[in-house]
């Protein structure tokens, strides 16, 4: 819903701006795993500690409380550093030297994703924020308890929201992914989706989400394959426009986390700078009521009609396709450390 744009949006940033600082991204989903899979080697240290002190005769336990009960922070972001950098690795130290300079910008994404692992990983962020380090930690909105929010606050934190989408700013995405013409049809079939589907206003604010928007967009490319030119031409007329403050109002400092991929990789010409202090950023997003069917009988309806389960199917498996990919790059990244 844009909470792992917005970080990426902050990588760019940070790499472009004049500073002295690393950024970092810790996916919590993958602090969580080696969470449960160390969990499981103390329980199993504790069961065969136990075995053999019956066997003593020994009543007293080999492990303290505190290895019982799981990983320490410290433990748990050591264990996902050399899992993911490789184990005394170069880029390891790199990273080791940052954090104890305080010179790494730490971007957990996604802490909803903590499962058993949420109290020591709001430890950890604690810990961090207490130490003054930069650190910027996405949660979906209405995720954290009162007391976790409160915690979090006393260790240093700030919270935000992202704000939902314009039409303005839908049409810019819109524009910088798929090009100036097909973004016209595609505004069109933005319009008669959301007619469809907005039968409630939480379904009217699901629509203006990011998550929505990139989920329409899979669908368009999907149904409407575009050229690479046609693409990157639109994508230097939104360069020489942004340039000259021509062609819209929209506010680029709002929408720049928003941009493609395409764009992403391009340099920034104003970069700015992540800013202390820690922060937890929510999504606008919420469980989505009034979702319409296709048809009122539940037929699919002519061929020029608007599906509205069609476009669920394309869009997702679209979305699952490069989900997949994605793991398939990270498991090969690691390999090669």
């Amino acid at each position: 819903s844009g909470k792992s744009c917005l970080l990426r949006r902050l990588v760019i940033y940070c790499l472009n701006s004049q500073n002295d600082l690393l950024p970092l991204v810790i996916p919590v989903r993958e602090l969580a795993k080696h969470h449960v899979l160390m969990s499981q080697h103390v329980d199993e240290r504790l069961s065969t500690s136990s075995s053999s002190s019956a066997a003593a005769g020994d009543t007293s336990c080999c492990l303290s409380e505190s290895e019982s009960d799981g990983p320490d922070p410290e433990t748990l972001l050591e264990a996902w550093m050399r899992s993911r950098l490789g184990d005394e690795s170069s880029r390891l130290y790199l990273i080791r030297m940052m954090l104890a300079s305080g010179r790494l910008l730490i971007l957990m994404d996604g802490l909803e994703e903590a499962g058993s692992a949420k109290e020591t990983i709001e430890s950890l962020l604690a810990l961090l924020a207490v130490n003054k380090h930069r650190v910027v930690c996405t949660v979906r909105e209405g995720y954290l308890s009162d007391r976790s929010r409160k915690r979090l606050t006393a260790a240093g934190f700030e919270g935000s929201s992202l704000s939902l989408l314009d039409a303005d700013q839908r049409r810019f995405v819109a524009t910088a992914r798929l090009g100036q013409a097909s973004a016209e049809k595609f505004e069109d079939f933005l319009n008669e989706f959301q007619e469809k589907v907005a039968s409630s206003p939480e379904g009217v604010e699901f629509i203006n989400t990011p998550a929505c928007l990139n989920m329409l967009l899979c669908y368009w490319e999907q149904k409407h394959p575009i050229r690479t030119d046609d693409r990157s031409g639109s994508i230097a007329s939104l360069r020489r426009d942004r340039s000259s403050g021509r062609g819209s109002n929209i506010n680029f400092s709002n929408v720049g986390r928003l941009e493609s991929q395409a764009i992403d990789e391009e340099d920034s010409p104003n970069p700015m700078p992540p800013q202390a202090p820690p922060m937890l950023t929510s999504s606008p997003s919420r469980m989505i009521s009034g979702l319409s069917t296709p048809t009122d009988d539940g037929s699919p309806g002519d061929g020029d009609s608007l599906s509205i389960s069609d476009v669920y199917r394309v869009s997702l498996s679209v979305l699952l396709q490069r989900v997949v990919m994605k793991h398939q790059a990270d498991r090969a990244k690691v390999k090669d450390t």
